[in-house]
């Protein structure tokens, strides 16, 4: 069901609520989000072995230091590395969904890769076992089409951005596309520094509900707000 009426209301923890020692999309960015009573976004991707991990980057480079991709190694590999040089080690998409309280309202990106398909039909068979509210987004128009074609009553999201997924093939036939005839996302999601703009007004006016990434100060949000739907915000505590 789709049922969005939570994510305008509450305000959502970008990657969970981190800080210089709780670092971003970990147990401990979570259970801090839900501890204050805040909502969370997270990302999703899958290790070398098909495991779900709760990881934004490509690589580890920038959370562990390690020069390695995440698609590269297995999960057994992967949760041997630190974040952010803290105890914390990456979760698995289950590690995450089982130490949540059961009223968190759930944010989920995922992320583009090799593997979407699988990603996909792993995740979808993941979230049918538990109960949370939820809504899924992503930066590729080919995983929202994906969501809609499997699972059409999951609320969807389109993420855009100036450079889609920094890839000139998939840029330009965006371009040619009429996306929202194609995925018919139920939202979009834009940087905080393309809005407002015209097609996005336009949009909010016909329902489809308008939010951005990501919100660094209480204006910036309450910006958001009050001209679309609601902002994921970080650096700060609404």
């Amino acid at each position: 069901m789709k049922d969005m009426k939570m994510f305008i209301k509450n305000y959502i923890a970008h990657r969970g609520l981190y800080t210089n020692d709780i670092p971003e999309n970990s147990l401990e960015a979570f259970l801090n989000a839900t501890n204050n009573g805040y909502d969370i976004e997270f990302d999703l991707q899958l290790s070398k072995d098909n495991k779900i991990v709760v990881f934004h980057d490509d690589s580890l480079l920038r959370m562990c230091g390690v020069k390695k991709r995440i698609d590269a190694l297995t999960y057994t590999e992967l949760k041997q590395f630190k974040l952010n040089n803290t105890s914390a080690t990456i979760p698995l998409f289950t590690d995450v969904l089982d130490a949540l309280p059961k009223s968190t309202n759930l944010m989920i990106e995922l992320k583009t890769g090799s593997k979407n398909r699988r990603l996909v039909a792993l995740f979808l068979d993941t979230i049918k076992r538990y109960n949370f509210n939820y809504i899924v987004q992503s930066f590729d128009p080919r995983l929202v089409h994906m969501i809609k074609k499997n699972a059409p009553t999951i609320a969807r999201g389109y993420i855009t951005k100036n450079n889609h997924l920094n890839c000139k093939i998939i840029s330009f036939f965006i371009k040619l596309l009429p996306i929202h005839t194609w995925i018919k996302p139920d939202y979009y999601v834009y940087k905080i520094t393309d809005l407002p703009n015209k097609r996005m007004d336009k949009m909010n006016k016909k329902g489809v509900l308008v939010f951005s990434y990501t919100a660094t100060s209480k204006e910036e949000l309450e910006s958001i707000r009050d001209r679309y739907d609601n902002a994921v915000f970080e650096g700060f505590r609404p």
